[in-house]
């Protein structure tokens, strides 16, 4: 797991140091808290991801959890954009 130096303090004094992988579905791994809140995703508590929101790992790595990493974005349009369901242009 990669973290950001800046955001490991918080983490670790907020969630604990016990952190482990849960797979979504064969080969999407998350890091998610052993801890304090078990089960907890950590980029969307980095990202402070609301419901409707999907944390998108820009580099395909999910096991990287830095800020330059990570963005979020509505449900749909992330949807739109891994399904090429975008407006078409002539």
């Amino acid at each position: 797991m990669i973290v950001d130096d800046a955001d490991w303090g918080r983490v670790k004094l907020a969630l604990g140091e016990r952190w482990g992988l849960k797979e979504a579905k064969p080969g999407y791994l998350y890091v998610v808290s052993k801890g304090v809140q078990r089960g907890l995703v950590l980029a969307r508590w980095l990202m402070g991801a609301k419901p409707g929101e999907v944390v998108s790992y820009i580099n395909g790595d999910r096991l990287d959890v830095r800020r330059v990493n990570l963005a979020t974005v509505a449900r749909a349009e992330f949807v739109a954009r891994v399904f090429g369901l975008g407006a078409k242009t002539t």
